[in-house]
């Protein structure tokens, strides 16, 4: 498991998943066997609603989430394998416009894990060493601290937010992705602040992104 900390954080959650733009088709380049990113116009895309076609032989054959490509929630479209030269990779998405975002700043610290699970494997045969699988499930945990209580964590819990972990004082690099706020506990003693500890459980794939 690997685990990334930082002094500057960000956490940015949906208020109004109504005011969004849909865009069909749009045309986010053409391959050349050797491109596997490629990105949509708009940014801060719904991953759950977001699918991708390759023109092949004049027609478009649509991709495998998962197996084909990945999606990041900047709108970034990562092909496991390259395309072939020519397609066009075009995306059919929904894009949340801006000004429908809660930033919840006041945060004292944050703590991001990238987990993996890696089933064991071994055999008879094994030569008395364990072996495990590659292909296990993996995922990531964000947890945060702040002071004060903020009502907007109690009525978003198990709702999709989207999250920047920011780790520079510029605000220039961060960590994004989509995740469920999983949990939200405000602890408090004598003559302390309240402080409020808050969960996020990532559903997609977490990017890092520097500008």
């Amino acid at each position: 498991m690997a685990t990334v900390h930082g002094y500057v954080g960000d956490f940015l959650m949906i208020s109004d998943a109504t005011n969004t733009s849909d865009i069909t088709a749009e045309v986010t380049g053409t391959a050349n066997a050797i491109l596997t990113s490629f990105f949509t116009t708009l940014s801060d895309v719904d991953i759950t609603t977001f699918t991708v076609t390759a023109s092949d032989e004049g027609s478009d054959v649509t991709q495998r989430e998962g197996t084909d490509y990945l999606v990041r929630g900047t709108g970034e479209i990562v092909f496991g394998t390259a395309p072939i030269d020519g397609a066009k990779i075009k995306a059919t998405y929904t894009a949340f416009k801006g000004g429908t975002y809660i930033t919840a700043g006041g945060f004292t610290s944050w703590s991001l894990s990238l987990e993996a699970d890696v089933p064991e494997n071994t055999v008879f045969n094994s030569t008395g060493w364990r072996t495990f699988a590659a292909n296990g499930l993996k995922g990531w945990t964000c947890t945060a601290e702040r002071h004060w209580v903020n009502d907007v964590y109690s009525a978003n819990l198990a709702k999709r937010v989207l999250v920047r972990m920011y780790t520079d004082r510029t605000n220039s690099d961060y960590y994004y992705g989509w995740g469920v706020l999983s949990g939200a506990g405000p602890t408090t003693e004598v003559s302390a602040l309240v402080d409020e500890s808050i969960t996020f459980q990532g559903t997609h794939l977490m990017g890092s992104i520097t500008q």
